[in-house]
């Protein structure tokens, strides 16, 4: 039981006598986590004769790991190929592949020369529920463009009243 037993948790309406007709059972693994369970004798609810009963169970958060990917738009694709070039210069891969052994071992030098660049030229990026991989660069530059020029024109029309004026020269801030 976690309820200690002298614990009231009933206060009955007529009489104002304390008593107990409520227990509070767990099992023994969980009984191990209960940090307190006791009565709250001072928020009893209104018309209601029975105490709250207060629990706290201490249960452990594995951590998530964060979940980090590789940018590829990011790459400075002339370092990266410059690189593997490099790379694959040094594997001093095989000419000629006829035995399936050959074949192994051709691919695990290739895979480290790609490996060795990726590391490398390609940064890591954190993805978060706000992360949308489909916005570039490209768009977030075009998106501050057209705030600005919205700013602008909003400003234009208050203080000129000049709703046929063109918004030539954005200031971007």
């Amino acid at each position: 039981m976690a309820l200690p037993p002298s614990l009231p948790t009933l206060c009955a309406s007529r009489t104002k006598n304390l008593t107990r007709p409520d227990n509070v059972f767990c099992s023994e693994e969980l009984l191990d986590r209960v940090s307190l369970c006791s009565v709250d004798m001072v928020y009893q609810g209104p018309k209601s004769d029975h105490f709250p009963i207060v629990t706290h169970i201490e249960v452990p958060l594995a951590l998530a790991k964060p979940d980090v990917r590789r940018n590829f738009r990011a790459v400075n694709w002339e370092e990266f190929r410059r690189t593997l070039g490099e790379e694959l210069e040094e594997a001093h891969l095989a000419d000629h592949i006829d035995t399936p052994q050959a074949f192994d071992d051709t691919l695990d030098k290739l895979l480290v020369a790609i490996n060795v660049a990726v590391e490398k030229h390609v940064p890591c990026t954190s993805i978060t529920p706000y992360t949308k991989p489909w916005f570039t660069s490209e768009l977030s530059e075009a998106r501050r463009k057209m705030h600005a020029l919205a700013r602008e024109a909003k400003r234009h029309r208050r203080h000129y009243h000049l709703e046929d004026q063109p918004i030539s020269q954005p200031r971007v801030h």
